[in-house]
């Protein structure tokens, strides 16, 4: 074979493939929940990362466990919507979500690019964050009038929402979904949850970089802060990760 083939060929098995961001290699005492206590995820998130592993309780030293995961994949022959979702442990609503352009799920064909990873993270806090200066707060709104008119929770619902994740209407029910995470193990998208006395009040989207947005109240609208700030530090209760 002509090097220029093998070229070729070597770049279509790299289009056929999933694109893997990072694995950890095991090591003396781990276990799959120590790994994913390490890495920031929740046992159920390093196990949908890593379909192949039947037995969590028997991973090997040497072993490479994946710890994140690309945001492109490419079809492959025998694929569908579903096989590629369960293969990412994701909902075929959410593949959809990531893939405006799929007019029709049941017709997709081998080459064809299909994002599944955290693109969606993007476009969800980009369209917060279009909402600046577009968004009015008004307590207890109709969910109906969301984005226009909105509290800190019909805000969050709607933009979960338009990317195919449904959130139920106020802070505190909203505050049991997901998976909940710690203020240090925050990553961009993850709901962030504030209060007093442990009691739920508030609700934004962690931004990523130390910082969140929030439709705040009828004076402000919907801002940006840092995670730091003095009310957000001393008022955060925690946060849930439902991307």
């Amino acid at each position: 074979m002509k090097i220029s083939q093998k070229v070729l060929v070597l770049f279509l098995l790299v289009l056929l493939i999933p694109n893997v961001v990072s694995a950890y290699t095991v090591q003396p005492g781990d276990t799959m929940y120590r790994i994913a206590k390490k890495h920031g995820l929740s046992y159920k998130e390093i196990l949908q990362l890593n379909p192949s592993i039947t037995n969590p309780s028997r991973i090997y030293v040497g072993q490479h466990i994946v710890t994140s995961r690309g945001n492109d994949y490419y079809v492959q022959p025998g694929d569908t919507l579903y096989k590629i979702a369960k293969k990412f442990g994701l909902s075929v609503k959410e593949i959809i979500a990531m893939n405006p352009r799929i007019s029709d799920p049941n017709n997709i064909v081998v080459g064809m690019h299909i994002i599944v990873g955290h693109d969606l993270v993007d476009e969800l806090v980009d369209y917060a964050v279009s909402l600046q200066g577009k968004t009015n707060y008004k307590l207890g709104a109709a969910t109906s009038l969301a984005p226009w008119v909105a509290d800190c929770s019909s805000w969050t619902q709607h933009i979960y929402g338009k990317f195919g994740i449904k959130l139920p209407r106020t802070s505190r029910l909203q505050s049991n979904m997901g998976t909940p995470v710690t203020f240090r193990n925050m990553k961009k998208g993850d709901l962030m949850f504030f209060g007093e006395n442990g009691i739920v009040s508030h609700v934004g989207i962690y931004m990523g970089d130390g910082y969140y947005i929030s439709n705040l109240n009828t004076e402000r609208d919907v801002v940006i802060f840092s995670i730091y700030e003095s009310w957000s530090y001393r008022t955060f209760l925690w946060a849930s990760r439902v991307v």
